[in-house]
Parts: structure tokens; C-alpha cells; sequence
């Protein structure tokens, strides 16, 4: 009876354990259709990018997606946020950047954040300027670029529910005017994880970017049209 007893513990442990192996390979295999804590997505991206002077695209505009995670449950101090990864492209002769869908696996205490994106050239603010409002970060990435790209919307906004007119996908850059313009859009804050050798596109043009600015102080815009 003692014998059947032990038989009876050790099969009742060997269910449980292979019960708890099926639901977290269940938890896994689903968790994209259950919203589940352990998958981080982010859709394709895709926008344009103009002037603001001319309203003429521009070519060759670093693009860099920053994908952030935040903690569900935080410490004394709250909630942290961090990056995971980036993605960078480049805009072509139409002004136009695609960036692929991103998927990984994030730790349980973990939910997406916004992405936060980064538009630098060379003779340009690196912050993109919006006639009225900046909607990329009013609408969040998820929303501004994965519209139609110049899809015109109005959207009630802020308390007072200001009817505005919203352009997706599209980003304005101002030209920059003074060396001291040019100087401070280098200190855009790409990502500073060691890993960030894979954005090889927006690290060489800050390179290139610091050594004009060696050789050409005191540089005006105004002065060069001339």
C-alpha cells in the first residue's frame, strides 16, 4: 500500500510538472493572440521627409527607430524605461523610409513603450518641425506612421478639443541657418547601449558633420546663398 502511495506522489509531480511545461509553452505559442506579457511587437513604419522652406523632399535623412520597453511594476522610484534595439535606414531620392516590423521576447515585467524616432542630415535641425503641433508624439509611431503616408485627418485635441489637421507619415526639417544651428542638431542622443555600431549611417554623418564644423567656423547660412 506504501508502494502505491509513493507511485501515486510521484505520478501526481510528474503531471503537475509537465501541466506547468504545456501552459508556458501555451502562454508562448499564444501570447501574440492573448496580448501577453512576453512578446514585444512593433508594426512596419513608413513617412516622408520635406523642407520646410521648399517643401521638397529630401534625400538622404538618417531615419532611426528606437524601440523602448517599460517595467509594469517599478521600484521605490517607479517604473524604468530603457531601449531594446533600433533600426536606421536612409530616405531616398522621394524622401520616402520604410522600417520592417520588429518582434523579440521582453522579460515578464515588461510592456512596449513608444518608439522614438530620430530624422539627421547634415545641415539641418535634426528636430523635425510641425506647423502646429508635433504629432508624432501627440498620435504615438504606432499611429502617425502606419497610415497612408500623406493622409490628411482632422482630430479634436487638448482640453479644449481643437479640431487640427493631421498629415501622417510626413516630417518636416528646417534647414539650419548658423554653425551653431548645425552644431547643436549633432546631439540628437542616439542610442548610447555599446551595440550602437550597428547604426553605422547616422554615426558617420555626425563624424563627417563634426569635422565641417572644425574647418568652417563661424559658418551662416545667409552667407553661403550669397
Amino acid at each position: 500500500m506504501a508502494y502505491l502511495q509513493f507511485l501515486s506522489s510521484r505520478t501526481l509531480v510528474r503531471s503537475c510538472a509537465i501541466l506547468c511545461v504545456v501552459s508556458f509553452f501555451g502562454i508562448v505559442i499564444f501570447a501574440s493572440e492573448c496580448n501577453a506579457w512576453i512578446f514585444f511587437h512593433k508594426p512596419q513604419y513608413k513617412g516622408k521627409v520635406i523642407d520646410a522652406e521648399t517643401g521638397e523632399p529630401i534625400e538622404g535623412v538618417a531615419v532611426v527607430a528606437v524601440y523602448w520597453k517599460s517595467e509594469i511594476i517599478g521600484g521605490p522610484a517607479g517604473p524604468n524605461s530603457r531601449e531594446i534595439n533600433w533600426r536606421e535606414t536612409l530616405t531616398d531620392e522621394n524622401g520616402l523610409f520604410r522600417i520592417p516590423s520588429y518582434t523579440t521576447l521582453v522579460a515578464p515585467n515588461a510592456e512596449a513603450g513608444e518608439t522614438r524616432f530620430i530624422f539627421y542630415k547634415p545641415g539641418y535641425r535634426s528636430s523635425p518641425v510641425w506647423p502646429e503641433r508635433d504629432f508624432l508624439w501627440i498620435l504615438g509611431a504606432d499611429t502617425f506612421f502606419t497610415e497612408e503616408i500623406g493622409k490628411k485627418e482632422e482630430k479634436e485635441f487638448g482640453i479644449k478639443k481643437e479640431v487640427e489637421t493631421v498629415t501622417y507619415g510626413v516630417i518636416t526639417l528646417k534647414p539650419a541657418d548658423t554653425w551653431d544651428e548645425r552644431r547643436k542638431s549633432m546631439f540628437i542622443s542616439p542610442p548610447s547601449d555599446p551595440n550602437a555600431g550597428d547604426l553605422p549611417i547616422i554615426y558617420n554623418y555626425i563624424e563627417t558633420e563634426r569635422e565641417w564644423l572644425r574647418e568652417n567656423k563661424g559658418w551662416r547660412r545667409d552667407e553661403e546663398v550669397k
